[in-house]
């Protein structure tokens, strides 16, 4: 149906890290209005992960986080701004 796939993958915390993941994914689902076929393998299905903080190289002790969206048949990954899909969960 030419539609493509998010789902939620990764944490095995149970509850709490699962909502916080599904509730990015319905942000993710709000922004990503273009949600195109994977540029390297033309694949259809993403699976969104769990938050990874990376250090910033200027700053000490701080860091940005991005959650990981790969693609299911190549494993290509964008990394979307954490902060971003949060403010979109409060708009």
């Amino acid at each position: 149906d030419g539609r493509v796939a998010l789902r939620v993958t990764g944490g095995a915390d149970g509850g709490a890290e699962r909502s916080v993941r599904e509730r990015r994914q319905e942000a993710l689902a709000r922004l990503w209005t273009r949600r195109d076929k994977c540029a390297l393998c033309g694949e259809r299905r993403w699976s969104i992960g769990d938050a990874l903080d990376l250090p910033v190289a200027d700053a000490p002790g701080a860091a940005y986080r991005y959650v990981p969206v790969t693609c299911a048949g190549c494993g290509h990954t964008l990394f979307v701004h954490a902060g971003v899909l949060d403010a979109k969960l409060e708009s």
